[in-house]
């Protein structure tokens, strides 16, 4: 991979039009106007979650639980059952997803707690999901279950796959239990209808290999 703006300053050389290096120029100001300080040590740099752990297990669903194989393995349903909440073929990559129907009286939930996490850091959720259009949608959000302080959330009515991801900033403190929950954005709808697959969680920090 060459560095920004090094075919420009190879064409300058060659032709010495200084327009070459006025794009030079502008490419490495854009990129130095992309670093930040996300991790809050006072360094300037670019962050990505590309090369982080994952804090999930069996994200898209694949694998199933022992003795229920409606069931994701390291997922928990709340307040609903194998009728209602289940692995389905309908998915967005992978052999498997996971649907979970709204009944109009209570929640009805799958829920996965973080391995672990880095304190005051943010993370990418980021995961596949449709509807079928009822007015119950879906929802996904990261949910601090110590302090019970929502950390992010999104919800969604597309009735096709679409992929999402959206910032999640950790606590302050370590030894919290977070959680990423998925489910519907209104559960007083009855016959609503929302599919989950490919959900990770990673979080951001700078690498040496982006300041390079």
């Amino acid at each position: 991979v060459q560095p920004a703006g090094s075919k420009d300053r190879k064409v300058y050389e060659l032709t010495r039009e200084s327009r070459w290096l006025d794009r030079l120029v502008a490419q490495v100001d854009q990129v130095i106007a992309g670093a930040d300080d996300i991790d809050r040590d006072g360094y300037l740099g670019w962050s990505t979650s590309r090369y982080s752990p994952q804090e999930l297990l069996n994200t898209g669903f694949e694998a199933a639980t022992a003795g229920d194989s409606t069931m994701a393995a390291n997922w928990l349903r709340w307040q609903t059952g194998t009728t209602n909440a289940r692995r389905t073929t309908d998915r967005a990559g992978g052999a498997y997803a996971l649907q979970i129907d709204s009944g109009g009286g209570l929640w009805r939930k799958v829920y996965q707690q973080l391995g672990t996490y880095e304190p005051n850091t943010v993370y990418d959720l980021r995961f596949s999901a449709k509807t079928n259009g009822s007015a119950a949608g879906g929802q996904v959000y990261v949910i601090d279950a110590t302090t019970s302080v929502m950390l992010c959330s999104t919800a969604f009515t597309n009735t096709a796959w679409m992929a999402f991801s959206l910032p999640c900033r950790t606590p302050a403190a370590a030894g919290h239990a977070l959680q990423v929950w998925l489910g519907h954005e209104d559960y007083t709808v009855a016959g609503g209808r929302a599919f989950f697959d490919n959900v990770s969680i990673s979080g951001r920090f700078p690498y040496i290999v982006h300041d390079g």
